[in-house]
C-alpha cells in the first residue's frame, strides 16, 4: 500500500521533496523536473535510485537507521552525481539543470565523499 499522497497524485513522493529540497537546497521546479526525469529514465542506476526512493516512500516508519540508509547509501553523493549524467546523456535532463543540482550536492559533501551529517540529523 502507497500511503505517500504526493506519489498518488504523479508527483515526487514527499521523502525526495525533502531530501532534495530542504537538505540538498533544490529548487522546488528541479526537484520535480530531476524527478520526472528519473520516472522516465532507462538507465540501471537511475531505475535503482528511484525504486529505493519509492520503497522508502512506501515504508511508513521514521526510524533514523531507515533514513540513514536512504540518505548515505541509496542517496549517496556519488550514486546522484551518477545517476544526473546518466540522466544527461539520455537526454532526460538538461545539461545546465544537472550542473546546477550537482553543485548542490558538492556543497554539502564531506572530505571522503559522503554527506557531511551533523546538518541532517541522521547522523
Amino acid at each position: 500500500m502507497i500511503t505517500d499522497t504526493a506519489r498518488r497524485l504523479g508527483g515526487p513522493p514527499t521523502v525526495w521533496t525533502v531530501l532534495a529540497q530542504e537538505w540538498w537546497g533544490v529548487s522546488p521546479g528541479d526537484a520535480r523536473k530531476w524527478w520526472g526525469a528519473l520516472q522516465h529514465s532507462d538507465d540501471p542506476g537511475c531505475r535503482a535510485l528511484r525504486q529505493g526512493v519509492l520503497l522508502r516512500a512506501a515504508t511508513p516508519t521514521q526510524e533514523t537507521a531507515v533514513l540513514r540508509h536512504l540518505l548515505h547509501t541509496i542517496c549517496s553523493p556519488r550514486r546522484l552525481v551518477v545517476a544526473l549524467e546518466a540522466l544527461v546523456s539520455e537526454g532526460q535532463l538538461a545539461r545546465r539543470e544537472a550542473s546546477t543540482i550537482e553543485e548542490l550536492i558538492f556543497a554539502r559533501m564531506g572530505r571522503d565523499g559522503g554527506w557531511r551529517g551533523a546538518q541532517h540529523g541522521v547522523d
